[in-house]
């Protein structure tokens, strides 16, 4: 390989702008000609959806291609991937061990946390230029690497591409690695990590969270020197929780996805930044338009080194808020979670909303260390939740304030202290939200 597999697989960047796209515009017309030319069923979707031809792409705008999403690649997967050699059967049995890939493809799969896995095939060498691009973008922080580090991934088990493989590949000049499973009890994580003599963890923010948790009221004696979180939304008090171990400047907060790669970073609190290298990400509203600063927006994005699957203003399914850095640039502001990730009530006057869990955080800084919402019908809500006291009384008074706020008096929510949340059998994260 060209480069490690820590570039290859978490380093393959993207860029973002809200209301002006920052990228080499003369890449949009080959992207859109390569899958008009190779995918019969994009081809087709262009032609039903806005009437493009062929012609037309030469000139095109970002604004002026379909959007996508998850269901219309995966249901159309055979007729979608420009490699003839691919399908959906085929890519479902390498999955399971059952088979082969063609020479030069990978797979990466989804975790399916929100939705049902979705799987992305990629040429090795487009992931070996996209990881070099991205190390020139990131080379700043590359440098803070040059240190060797005892590094502890916290990781789940779910698909081929994650869990031990992953920290198997960790470069041995700049990593000392040990795995361990989200699904391990806490407090032999910590013995783990103890006798490691771990400098740094990488992991899920949920499974870091309940670690620093574990050290602080044990009164470990035990120095973090960084902590790079992926993998979840960081919620405010898993961040409280980490910053106790680790100096929050310290702190990564990476946006990723498959379908993309790397979306973004976070250093401590700031603004999170992003490249515009590999990737373009939007933000819009429900009529497909560029939202405002401040405003919640669809995560919408296109990806230029995918060439066997159309990611081409591709819908995550994130919501997420964008402002001004420093500099002027657009950069994100908070990341708010998969469209899945909703809380579905009935208002007072027997309309429907949905509320995104984030609207739910708040309860955390009443002293909750973790929380889920179970919500199964529009009329049912129920807050269980762990902390070292009993906090329904006041836990009830700030959530009739929450509700009250969205028009919602008649819902009385069930509230259900318990000394542990479970982690999601199949992906290993927090399940903020269940059914």
């Amino acid at each position: 390989m060209k480069m490690t597999s820590l570039v290859r697989l978490i380093l393959t960047g993207v860029g973002f702008s809200p209301a002006s796209l920052y990228f080499d515009h003369a890449r949009l017309p080959r992207l859109a000609t390569h899958f008009y030319d190779g995918s019969r069923w994009y081809q087709d979707h262009l032609s039903r959806r806005t009437g493009l031809t062929r012609a037309d792409l030469y000139n095109i705008r970002l604004q002026d291609l379909p959007i996508l999403d998850r269901h219309d690649l995966h249901e159309s997967f055979d007729e979608a991937v420009t490699d003839p050699r691919l399908s959906g059967a085929l890519v479902g049995a390498n999955l399971e061990g059952q088979a082969e890939l063609p020479e030069g493809i990978r797979v990466l799969a989804t975790s399916g946390s929100t939705d049902r896995k979705f799987v992305v095939p990629f040429y090795e060498r487009d992931l070996d230029e996209a990881a070099g691009r991205m190390a020139v973008e990131l080379r700043p922080r590359l440098s803070s690497l040059l240190k060797k580090r005892r590094t502890v991934v916290i990781l789940a088990t779910h698909g081929p591409f994650t869990g031990r493989r992953f920290s198997e590949r960790l470069p041995r000049s700049r990593f000392d690695a040990l795995t361990v499973s989200v699904k391990d009890p806490v407090d032999a994580i910590a013995r783990q990590a103890l006798d490691f003599k771990a400098t740094q963890l990488i992991g899920y923010p949920s499974q870091i969270a309940e670690l620093a948790r574990h050290i602080v009221d044990t009164g470990l004696r035990h120095t973090i020197e960084s902590v790079v979180l992926s993998g979840e939304v960081v919620t405010p008090s898993a961040r409280a929780a980490i910053e106790c171990i680790c100096d929050p400047e310290r702190i990564s907060n990476l946006y990723m996805c498959t379908e993309g790669g790397l979306l973004g970073i976070q250093e401590g609190r700031r603004p999170m930044r992003l490249t515009t290298t590999l990737s373009v990400v939007e933000l819009l509203d429900e009529a497909d338009r560029p939202v405002p600063a401040g405003v919640v927006g669809r995560v919408v994005i296109t990806n230029f080194f995918a060439k066997i699957l159309p990611i081409i203003r591709y819908e995550m399914g994130d919501r997420a808020t964008w402002i001004p850095d420093s500099n002027g640039q657009p950069a994100l502001h908070q990341i708010h979670g998969r469209s899945g990730e909703m809380v579905n009530l009935r208002l007072d006057n027997g309309k429907n909303v949905s509320l995104h869990a984030f609207v739910f955080w708040d309860l955390e800084s009443l002293g909750i260390k973790k929380m889920q919402v179970q919500n199964r019908d529009r009329d049912d809500l129920v807050i269980i939740y762990t902390a070292p006291q009993d906090l329904d009384v006041s836990i009830r008074v700030r959530l009739r304030e929450l509700l009250a706020r969205h028009r919602i008096t008649h819902i009385h929510p069930k509230l259900v202290r318990v000394e542990s949340i479970p982690v999601d059998g199949a992906t290993g994260k927090h399940r903020f939200i269940t059914r």
